[in-house]
């Protein structure tokens, strides 16, 4: 049995070992409940064991699969995480050494996802793709910090990828030292992290930031939305600032939690300038170009409605602030600001735009200039 098992063994060298055990874990142990790690390959590791299974305390993760336990803290090059928990947290190295956690701090730093495919569990705080490392980054990021300190990286799906992770990278502005394949977040929760130059497929995420990413699908609760393409899924609440909407919905899941598109974050960016709505649904939100508030933090009308445009969907009962809307269809809600251009207005109030061409259903109209309106009913020039 112990001759079929070691037969299996890839990347591990029993003479030079890459992983200590703490904790009275032994390799018997790891052997019997954990051979799935034996197949992976990793360096400097630090492992031990819990009610929950196999704990990773630090080190470096190069490639192979994971199959349930903790992770607290380390990087993650390339595999297959196919359950368990991941975090990041600053721990007590000391207290670690014995197998026993103290965590001095949720730190974002500590844990980094670089690549491969993550196919279920839950990810707590840490950092999900590739960033600038050339910057420090603070223990809890914030908007101004990404905006502000953070490099595109060009989402990737080569699998010809050379991984080393003693390799220190330094991005140039025009190429990267090496290449990577961006990682793929296939299905579970994702909470409170960052996720930069990534790929999205299913799952739900909470709160936290994405960035320079593609989403496919899932459920969207509550985060900061910073480019590039959204495909589907539902969206429940947070800001979508610069990228592409192509499908979905967008609405309110929660009255204390605002939904909020076009919000522009990166105008100085060269990859993203602004936001672009290309179809779907968005119900009960604000719609931006560009957020503009007063000195009580009200949302107030846009002076450039280049920023934001609106290709194609449905508006429900939302509330318009600025931007272009040239296609589609709006049921509901009111259109503070913003040029309206070959639409089907079914029922609402404008209170100011620049009418261009489409068909006036129902609904009031307070100011504003009109050209090409096909009138059907409604009231002209009352703000009731």
């Amino acid at each position: 049995m112990a001759d079929m098992l070691l037969s299996k063994i890839v990347g591990v060298n029993f003479n030079e070992p890459t992983f200590k055990m703490v904790g009275g874990l032994g390799i018997d142990d790891v052997k019997i409940k954990y051979n799935w790690f034996l197949n992976a390959e990793v360096k400097d590791a630090i492992i031990g064991e819990n009610e929950n299974g196999l704990v990773w305390y630090s080190g470096t993760w190069v490639c192979g699969t994971w199959e349930g336990g903790t992770w607290y803290a380390g990087t993650w090059y390339n595999g297959r995480w196919k359950k368990g928990d991941f975090y990041s947290y600053d721990i007590d190295q000391n207290q670690m050494m014995i197998g026993k956690l103290h965590i001095n701090c949720i730190d974002i730093s500590k844990s980094q996802f670089l690549g491969g495919t993550w196919e279920g569990g839950t990810f707590h705080y840490g950092i999900f793709g590739h960033t600038n490392t050339t910057q420090p980054i603070p223990t809890k990021v914030s908007i101004d910090f990404i905006v502000n300190y953070n490099i595109d990286f060009p989402i990737s799906s080569d699998t010809s990828t050379y991984y080393n992770p003693d390799d220190v990278y330094v991005d140039t502005g025009l190429t990267l030292t090496y290449s990577f394949t961006s990682p793929i977040f296939l299905n579970g929760d994702f909470l409170d992290g960052w996720m930069n130059a990534s790929i999205f497929k299913n799952g739900k995420f909470y709160n936290g930031f994405l960035n320079n990413s593609i989403w496919y699908d899932g459920i969207f609760y509550n985060g900061i939305f910073i480019g590039d393409f959204w495909k589907n899924g539902n969206f429940y609440g947070g800001d979508f600032s610069n990228g592409v909407w192509e499908n979905g919905t967008m609405t309110i899941f929660d009255q204390n939690i605002k939904t909020r598109f076009g919000l522009c974050y990166k105008l100085n960016s060269i990859n993203i300038t602004g936001a672009t709505w290309e179809n779907g649904k968005f119900i009960n939100g604000e719609f931006h170009s560009k957020l503009n508030v007063n000195e009580s933090n009200l949302p107030i009308e846009s002076l450039d409605h280049s920023l934001v445009v609106w290709y194609d969907g449905i508006f429900v009962s939302g509330s318009w602030y600025g931007g272009t809307f040239k296609n589609g269809e709006w049921q509901n809600g009111t259109f503070y600001s913003g040029i309206i251009e070959d639409i089907i207005w079914r029922d609402g109030f404008i209170k100011n735009c620049i009418w261009l061409n489409g068909t006036f259903m129902n609904g009031t109209i307070s100011g504003g200039v009109y050209n090409n309106m096909l009138f059907k009913d409604g009231y002209i020039g009352s703000e009731n």
